[in-house]
């Protein structure tokens, strides 16, 4: 355990991740204050004998998971971190305890027991423990950090499983609308981007907080994106309902039209239209269809672009019209922050799975959300991708007013809807 230097950037340039979440912050209190709490709090159980000797290779595994263990400390200490002062709403509350149990999307069953260990030690006495408190007390304006001696759980019976129980009863007797539900889930998605920049960014020598800012404001511009059209066309006109999706200012659009009609070349003159705000998010229902597109429209554009497929190393490799992959992402890939592969880069191609993860709980889809929430979304559809699945992020965009998306037969963009067959 350390909180200083670089521990404590890894414990608070996590929480800098929080103002990722400015499309809801505008329209929701306490969001920034919620995820940075889960920030805080969400690695406390690794103050524990089982974790500390995995990492010195004195134990091969572990009893107890340590986000057990953080909710297990912050229900314990929930008087505190929540006290009346905070003026926290309900929901947000206990979206910290969700987000703090799931933000390695996993639920451990406390019925397997650990074949090395009948009992686990949490160090809630130890003084870094104690300045991690006091940190979090000085930034959220508490009181001074409760007197913690350190506790030991028995593994075999049953301690942890009726307070984990007994926590579990107190959420469930409680009843949340389904706006609150998907802003707790937000919550969630906020803390492992947030997780993943606080892990990661303190290996870099540039201030963690510095280099999100820098990488996560880079937009594309209009003009780049027409000359992209423009290639395309080879001086031929634009047809109607090319211009009429070019023309839309709603945030969805539906254009339905054969194949080899141009749709493609509407989706991107519709992103252009916002491109000096947002970003490009371009889906397609295969790898194949996504690598072709990507070489297609983005082999040498005047900006950033990557490729995001399960086999999109091999293309990069094996395709002779594949373009070399962009400075943005060979730094990432030579600084080992390959998980942040589309934070920094503002045209992302990838296949609509890449999307649906965000919904569908994937750890891909959520570690993308720093950046398609800032997103034009243009979502090519096809019958690998159901109807019911198509409109997830319509329903999305709903809450989160930044996201938009555009779709062909469609291409979808997130909003009211617009759309007639054979146009816009």
């Amino acid at each position: 355990m350390c909180a200083s230097g670089r521990g404590r950037d890894a414990s608070f340039s996590c929480i800098g991740l929080a103002t990722s979440l400015r499309f809801l912050k505008r329209r929701v209190g306490g969001v920034e204050q919620s995820v940075s709490s889960s920030a805080w709090v969400h690695d406390w159980g690794k103050a524990n004998d089982h974790f500390q000797d995995l990492l010195s290779n004195r134990l091969k595994e572990q009893g107890i998971r340590h986000e057990t263990l953080s909710m297990v400390l912050l229900s314990l200490l929930s008087p505190w971190v929540f006290h009346k002062s905070c003026n926290l709403p309900q929901w947000a509350v206990k979206g910290v305890f969700f987000s703090v149990g799931l933000h390695h999307l996993k639920c451990q069953s406390l019925k397997k027991r650990s074949k090395e260990r009948t009992k686990v030690s949490v160090f809630a006495g130890h003084k870094d423990f104690h300045e991690i408190m006091t940190m979090g007390s000085e930034r959220f304006g508490l009181a001074p950090p409760p007197k913690v001696e350190d506790i030991s759980y028995s593994l075999v019976r049953g301690e942890l499983t009726k307070i984990l129980e007994t926590l579990e009863s107190e959420l469930e007797d409680l009843r949340f609308s389904d706006r609150e539900r998907m802003l707790m889930a937000c919550l969630k998605v906020g803390l492992m981007n947030a997780d993943l920049a606080g892990s990661a960014l303190p290996r870099n020598t540039e201030r963690p907080e510095d280099w999100l800012h820098r990488k996560l404001n880079i937009r594309l511009s209009r003009k780049k994106l027409e000359k992209i059209v423009e290639e395309k066309l080879s001086g031929h006109p634009l047809r109607e309902f090319q211009k009429d999706v070019a023309c839309a200012n709603t945030k969805t659009v539906l254009a339905e039209a054969g194949c080899g009609s141009g749709k493609t070349i509407a989706a991107y003159l519709w992103a252009a239209g916002y491109a000096d705000e947002l970003r490009l998010f371009f889906c397609y229902p295969t790898t194949g269809t996504a690598s072709e597109g990507f070489s297609g429209y983005l082999h040498d554009p005047d900006f950033e672009a990557i490729l995001v497929h399960s086999r999109s190393d091999v293309d990069y490799r094996l395709l002779e019209n594949m373009p070399a992959r962009g400075s943005e992402e060979r730094e990432l890939i030579e600084s080992r922050l390959e998980a942040m592969e589309t934070w920094p880069i503002p045209a992302v191609v990838c296949t609509a799975h890449t999307v649906f993860g965000l919904f569908e709980t994937e750890r891909r889809g959520i570690l993308c959300m720093a950046f398609s929430y800032q997103s034009r979304l243009c979502l090519r559809r096809n019958s690998c991708i159901q109807r019911k699945a198509l409109f997830l992020p319509f329903d999305f965009s709903q809450d989160v007013p930044q996201f938009s998306c555009s779709s062909d037969d469609g291409y979808s963009s997130c909003g009211a809807t617009n759309g007639h067959r054979g146009g816009v």
